[in-house]
């Protein structure tokens, strides 16, 4: 439940429509690849959301495929976890306006 919370919030804050956010690999051209090693900036959390808000804002495209995930024993967000980085991504796109 914590991550659909967390999902619907970043998509909130961000006007994206994904289904997930956070989930599956990002791919990218060796073009967007340089971009994006140029103006990332954040880590843990952030990093996707970061990588996402970065392509929008150059008007990259964008394509989610599902994938299949099966999650590892002992891989448990926590709630302070949650908090820590939905306050970490309120910062983000506060600095982001």
């Amino acid at each position: 439940m914590l991550s659909l919370a967390f999902n619907l919030y970043a998509n909130l804050l961000f006007n994206f429509k994904f289904k997930d956010t956070q989930c599956g690999a990002k791919i990218f051209t060796k073009k967007t690849t340089s971009i994006l090693t140029k103006k990332s900036t954040e880590k843990g959390w952030v990093f996707d959301l970061d990588l996402l808000y970065i392509c929008k804002k150059n008007r990259l495209k964008i394509k989610e495929c599902p994938i299949f995930w099966k999650d590892s024993i002992g891989s448990k967000l926590t709630l302070k976890d949650e908090m820590k980085s939905a306050f970490n991504v309120l910062k983000y796109r506060v600095k982001n306006i």
